[in-house]
């Protein structure tokens, strides 16, 4: 027989889910797991990604994903959004990024491009003006600033610096690079995503709600 406190879980885990199937419905586009203590949004789509490949799946993700692990991250511990439509035509509205980020409810979100992180500006105006820090209230590349309970950092343009063929000496480098602007900012939370592998919803790369991944 369930706990209270599992089906408390349960019930939680249901309105999530229900909630991001809404959001999917709506236009947002979302990958990865439900739950994570990380969540990488981009609004810039590569080639790749316009013509239906999964966001995050290119060069980009592969360094971003590799540099989590090198500070402790298991694979489950991150998710995705995109703050444009599928088509990388239109920015996402900001009261409906705004939903979708309560939604998601990160611990820290990482601003892979300039688009993202405009985005996120004018979603959190208002939040960002209150903040004593000038550079955090700009959303500076490389600071962190606390926003509604989340941390934001913005990566400065990170997809785009893999895609100069000056710094594409190494694949190994830019993840590097990757891992020590945000180590300080991540590492903290390591551990901190609840079980996801097989208790959170896992997401679609358009957004649809799949079923949890199994290890």
């Amino acid at each position: 027989m369930a706990s209270e406190r599992d089906l408390r879980r349960r019930a939680y885990i249901e309105k999530t889910t229900f909630e991001l199937a809404a959001l999917a419905g709506r236009g947002v586009v979302m990958g990865g797991n439900a739950f994570s203590p990380v969540l990488l949004a981009k609004g810039e789509l590569t080639e790749r990604e316009l013509a239906g490949a999964e966001p995050f799946s290119g060069e980009d993700g592969a360094a971003l994903r590799a540099s989590l692990s090198a500070i402790g991250y298991q694979p489950q511990d991150w998710e995705t959004v995109l703050t444009c439509d599928a088509t990388g035509e239109k920015a996402l509205e900001a009261s409906l990024l705004r939903e979708a980020l309560c939604a998601l409810d990160p611990v820290t979100l990482v601003c892979c491009d300039e688009a993202s992180a405009d985005a996120v500006r004018e979603t959190y105006a208002d939040d960002l003006a209150a903040l004593d820090d000038f550079e955090q209230a700009l959303l500076a590349p490389g600071k962190v600033a606390h926003v509604c309970g989340m941390r934001v950092l913005n990566l400065g343009g990170f997809a785009a610096a893999l895609g100069d063929a000056r710094q594409k000496a190494g694949h190994v480098g830019k993840t590097q690079a990757a891992a020590s602007t945000w180590r300080a900012v991540l590492a903290p939370m390591t551990g901190h995503s609840i079980n996801m592998a097989v208790e959170t919803p896992n997401l679609g790369s358009r957004g649809v709600i799949l079923k949890p991944a199994r290890p």
